[in-house]
């Protein structure tokens, strides 16, 4: 029990001091846990995915940790990507899968973000376009919740300031951003981060189930 209970209480220390932890071998898929979180006390029926990958789309679309959700509108500027999403989803008839060739920031500007529960913000190849889009998604105040991955960057973070709460979950590296105008309280991402800290060194990022069982309490 000692050796995990070091490692435990200087990564928690490091946090505490505004450290970070070293970046996972995974940085892909450091959001994956938050969004597992989230399910958890969450009703979330309506998701728009901007940015597609197998360690979102897919959560949203795992009946056992998303029951209710009914609807997800994806849309990606890279065609690789799209083509995967398609494979993998195939005859699902909750996803709408959308190619663009136009920023993301243009594309969110003809959504009514009111009518989703959550808007997953994973989208573009460079920091301006994943900031540009950040930014017209905050100053909507349409949007009810948001989750920004590679929160880390000073960037993402100014974009949301429209947000009436935001919130970087830092137990892992890339961290992840959870920005809301409503329907979530800051004590249960407070909670969220804590048992990802406690964990993250001994739960692979991709074992969903244990990540549920872990972050139900929350």
């Amino acid at each position: 029990m000692k050796s995990f209970i070091a490692p435990i209480k200087y990564r928690l220390r490091g946090l505490l001091d505004g450290r970070r932890p070293s970046r996972s071998r995974m940085d892909y898929a450091t959001h994956l846990p938050i969004l597992v979180g989230l399910s958890q006390s969450l009703k979330v029926k309506r998701v728009l995915e901007l940015g597609s990958g197998m360690y979102s789309t897919l959560t949203f679309l795992d009946s056992n940790l998303f029951p209710e959700l009914t609807k997800l509108d994806t849309f990606d500027t890279d065609a690789f990507w799209a083509i995967q999403v398609q494979e993998w989803t195939k005859g699902d008839p909750r996803i709408t899968l959308r190619l663009t060739q136009d920023p993301m920031c243009k594309v969110v500007q003809e959504i009514d973000l009111s009518e989703y529960d959550l808007v997953f913000i994973d989208d573009s190849t460079t920091i301006e376009e994943r900031a540009a889009t950040i930014k017209r998604i905050a100053e909507s105040r349409s949007a009810r919740l948001a989750v920004i991955h590679d929160f880390e960057i000073p960037e993402y973070r100014r974009s949301c300031s429209m947000f009436r709460n935001k919130y970087e979950v830092r137990g892992l590296n890339p961290s992840t951003g959870v920005a809301w105008n409503s329907g979530i309280r800051k004590e249960q991402l407070t909670r969220v981060n804590s048992i990802i800290c406690r964990n993250s060194s001994m739960v692979d990022l991709s074992d969903v189930k244990t990540w549920a069982a872990l972050l139900r309490v929350a």
